[in-house]
């Protein structure tokens, strides 16, 4: 519940939303293996304070909150196609998967040159500032990801 009061302190409870499905995950923290757990920690965050109302939020209302935005988002964007690129058959076989066609590969680089960011249409532009990912033998950015969601998921 620590845990929860931080963030809750730092970013608000809004943000905060704890999922019932634990299928993929290996560990869990101590007592919170299940979802049968549950009730001690909305115990225990009662005992720190936390309205229902927050509760609520946590448990259900801000992942529903999150998702009316995105269906809405999809409704208003629907003549719009996704963007789809392909990996090339030899990135499949590898554990990185974060280097799309249209980058170009790290032996185009000389080796005092590192990607920074993607310009438009995918260019990368080059600074010394940023290094390549050593655990890929391609060029690919630190986080090539970023949630658009603004919801913090919680996996205790």
């Amino acid at each position: 519940s620590d845990h929860f009061d931080h963030i809750r302190a730092v970013i608000g409870c809004k943000f905060i939303g704890v999922g019932r499905d634990y299928d993929g995950a290996g560990q869990f923290p101590q007592g919170l293996e299940d979802v049968s757990i549950y009730p001690v920690l909305i115990e225990e965050l009662l005992g720190h304070g936390w309205s229902e109302e927050e509760l609520w939020g946590v448990l259900r209302g801000n992942v529903r909150r999150v998702f009316r935005q995105v269906e809405q988002v999809q409704e208003e964007n629907e003549g719009q196609s996704p963007l789809e690129d392909e990996f090339p058959d030899e990135q499949l076989g590898s554990s990185c998967r974060s280097v799309l066609p249209r980058l170009h590969q790290r032996e185009d680089l000389a080796p005092d040159q590192k990607l920074t960011r993607a310009a438009v249409h995918g260019n990368p532009i080059l600074s010394p500032k940023w290094s390549f990912s050593k655990s890929c033998p391609h060029m690919g950015p630190g986080p090539t990801v970023i949630a658009a969601f603004p919801v913090l998921i919680i996996w205790l």
